[in-house]
């Protein structure tokens, strides 16, 4: 419940949607009565009675969007989009990448809600990541990002982004053969799903 309030932060949550997503499609026959019931123990177990309102129809989380680490995170993404110096910007996304602490919802119970919202924010979890290696990477770093790319597409091997990186990273240490064969690597992998690579990463 909490993280459903959460995901909305200031948002009135109709009290069906509520009971709909926090009981998984299956909510007790008492419905509004049950949801007012764990709304009152979610305000003792986080000590404030304020911090979740009640309104017409529904409650809301009331607090600042920068106490919702994910709202945080983006609303920090185009201040690090923005900054020329790419050393700089570089620290900023590590410093977005650093509010996350273990995967989302993990201790939830099950909602499809939250399970969307949690492939949301690992997309873009892999998104900052991603940008945070390019800012590097335009930077001047080349050779000691040769490793961390080469993790991270281990965990995420069709991502393109990540092979035109560590084959521009590759290139650049003056490792040209490692970077046909990642190129090649890739290539092979793609063909094995019944796909090419990017007309992008064909002319890199």
């Amino acid at each position: 419940l909490l993280a459903l309030l959460a995901m909305h932060t200031g948002e009135l949550l109709n009290v069906d949607w509520l009971l709909e997503n926090a009981w998984s499609g299956d909510p007790p026959e008492s419905g509004p009565r049950a949801l007012r019931f764990h709304i009152s123990q979610l305000r003792k177990e986080i000590g404030s009675a304020d911090l979740i309102q009640t309104g017409p129809s529904g409650y809301r989380l009331a607090v600042p969007g920068a106490y919702v680490d994910a709202l945080a995170v983006e609303r920090g993404m185009p201040a690090a989009r923005r900054e020329n110096d790419r050393s700089i910007a570089a620290t900023m996304y590590a410093d977005l990448l650093a509010r996350w602490r273990g995967e989302p919802f993990v201790d939830a119970a099950p909602c499809a809600a939250l399970d969307h919202e949690a492939e949301r924010l690992a997309q873009l979890r892999l998104t900052i990541n991603e940008e945070r290696l390019e800012a590097l990477l335009d930077s001047g770093q080349s050779r000691e990002l040769v490793a961390e790319i080469s993790h991270a597409i281990a965990q995420h091997p069709l991502r393109e982004a990540l092979w035109s990186m560590l084959i521009t990273a590759q290139y650049r240490a003056g490792m040209q053969a490692d970077a046909l064969r990642s190129y090649e690597q890739m290539r092979v992998l793609l063909a094995d799903l019944g796909l090419e690579p990017s007309s992008e990463l064909r002319e890199l």
